[in-house]
């Protein structure tokens, strides 16, 4: 399977047709459907379905381009850092980031190496944990800054400020008013969250009882969507202080957990990973912007 032709594979579902990606790649229509059909033929399965109305991914052929996508911009970062792992200092640092303290620290270190290299870019990714941890573990980002993932083959470095967990309440809510949030209380809550592995082992353990116990009422891929549904009145977004910035909404209230409970933030990388030169750089500097400047209290 050559690259060139997942290239094509990936213009074509871009542009919506054979036609106008053969017009793009500047090679003639029918060579393009020959060279789809050979991929085809080597996968054993239809990518494209072919109608009236022109053609559409099938299941396999969805499934296809999303990891397409992942191969190309995989291949395109590594060739970025081969060609800059010399003396000179640029390239594009990948980073994987939700919490705002977390993306308020990346954002001060980043202007900083910006003043002194700037030939280095950065491309920051965010998402949920889940996500996050799949994107680092793909190659799709250098590290990223999270919870403990609880995986053998990622390395972990605590960060010196720690998340609490509650619950989000609306103002004029049944909840808003308390100062805490009991085991107890946390069963009778109907709950809006980001599930994984993280909250399911982190929640549990807390609980003293199986994740299943509480009664979640929407999941979500990301906790800003658990915030607009709760702003409509379906649930209370359970998580981290560090989720959710309610000074920025009036509305809104956290509430911790009671017995109050922390969880670590970690800079999370893979084991054995070479880095490139503009990573290594941006790290170190990272590790300075915290020695020098930490304060819980502003970040």
């Amino acid at each position: 399977m050559e690259l060139r032709v997942i290239k094509y594979f990936v213009t074509i579902v871009r542009t919506g047709s054979i036609a106008g990606a053969a017009k793009e790649i500047h090679i003639t229509q029918p060579a393009l459907s020959r060279q789809i059909a050979s991929l085809e033929t080597e996968l054993g399965k239809k990518l494209f379905s072919r109608g009236y109305h022109g053609i559409s991914l099938t299941k396999e052929g969805s499934i296809f381009f999303e990891r397409a996508i992942e191969i190309i911009n995989l291949i395109d970062k590594t060739a970025n850092d081969v060609a800059h792992s010399d003396s000179t200092v640029t390239g594009t640092v990948h980073v994987g980031a939700n919490r705002p303290p977390a993306l308020r620290l990346l954002s001060r270190t980043a202007k900083e190496i910006h003043e002194m290299y700037p030939k280095i870019k950065f491309n920051f990714v965010n998402g949920n944990s889940r996500t996050l941890i799949e994107s680092l573990i793909q190659g799709n980002v250098d590290f990223i800054i999270a919870g403990s993932p609880m995986r053998n083959d990622l390395v972990c470095r605590p960060l010196p400020f720690t998340s609490t967990w509650g619950i989000v309440a609306p103002k004029g809510s049944e909840w808003y008013d308390h100062t805490s949030i009991t085991r107890e209380d946390l069963k009778r809550i109907p709950l809006s969250v980001v599930e994984s592995d993280f909250i399911r082992s982190e929640i549990s353990g807390w609980l003293g009882d199986s994740f299943d116990s509480l009664s979640i009422v929407s999941n979500h891929t990301l906790i800003r969507s658990a915030v607009k549904m709760s702003q409509a009145g379906l649930g209370y977004p359970l998580c981290l202080n560090t989720d959710v910035d309610t000074s920025v909404y009036n509305s809104l209230k956290f509430i911790p957990l009671k017995p109050w409970f922390e969880t670590s933030n970690n800079i999370i990388w893979k084991k054995n990973r070479t880095v490139s030169k503009a990573t290594e750089v941006f790290l170190k500097k990272f590790d300075q912007t915290i020695q020098e400047n930490f304060l819980y209290e502003t970040i």
